[in-house]
């Protein structure tokens, strides 16, 4: 009985003594395969596209809330035929089409405000452009 206790208390050693080896050889050793591993089940990257609250009295009217804002930009640069552009949006924002040439021609800008603040009528029709 002793030898069949001996040997039971034997195998449960040896096998507490592999299972701390394992968990030492894994906390210890680096290994590559198990970094990528680790980065890939625990570590992921999410934007979260917050919004800023509103200020509500105590009876839960409205003081400030938060309005989307549009604004078209263009980078002179990149427009082909600032004459066809210029016209195209000068119709939606129902703005002089001239006064828009004068500020897309120049192709050494990098950058320059069409509009800001637009309605989201504008918004929608200047995004259906290609």
């Amino acid at each position: 009985m002793k030898s069949r206790f001996f040997i039971f208390y034997l195998v449960i050693c040896l096998f507490w003594v592999g299972l701390v080896t394992r968990a030492v050889y894994l906390q210890i050793v680096p290994n590559q395969k198990l970094a990528e591993v680790k980065k890939r089940q625990f570590e992921k990257l999410i934007t979260i596209k917050s919004r800023r609250g509103g200020i509500y009295d105590r009876n839960g009217v409205g003081l400030a809330l938060s309005v989307p804002s549009y604004s078209v930009y263009a980078d002179p640069s990149f427009i082909i035929s600032p004459v066809k552009v210029s016209q195209q949006i000068s119709k939606v924002l129902k703005k002089n089409w001239k006064d828009l040439y004068k500020k897309i021609k120049n192709k050494n800008k990098r950058f320059t405000w069409i509009k800001r603040h637009l309605t989201e009528d504008q918004y929608e029709k200047i995004k259906t452009f290609n």
